[in-house]
């Protein structure tokens, strides 16, 4: 029997493309985050659900760089709560998404790649 990839203690943040996808690829990170709930219920740190009151409040006022900002603090700060991060497919070609990935790294954090999946 393989060993689970997360634990319930696990706090698993989603990395993944965002810009320039339709909707900002919410359904596929909610979907993922649904999957991980039930799957191995774990904690998800999902980066489509703005938790942060103070990115929320940019959200409305701010655009362009200043709201790119804002949005990559907040997605640090959840990587640095994270235990692990699980790699989404098509996430290579996002800045965002390769930032995170070699934070974790160098955070020495669980990497679990979306392929992984797949028995």
């Amino acid at each position: 029997m393989k060993k689970p990839l997360f634990s319930k203690k696990d706090i698993v943040y989603i990395a993944g493309p965002v810009r320039g996808i339709p909707k900002k690829n919410a359904p596929k990170f909610l979907a993922v985050e649904k999957f991980l709930v039930e799957t191995y219920g774990c904690k998800v740190l999902n980066p489509v659900r703005i938790t942060d009151p103070h990115v929320a409040r940019c959200h409305k006022g701010r655009k362009g760089k200043a709201l790119q900002r804002e949005y990559a603090r907040h997605d640090i700060d959840l990587v640095f709560k994270s235990t692990a991060i699980f790699m989404m497919s098509g996430w290579d070609p996002s800045v965002g998404a390769t930032a995170e990935y070699y934070l974790s790294r160098w955070l020495m954090l669980k990497i679990v790649h979306e392929y992984q999946l797949v028995p």
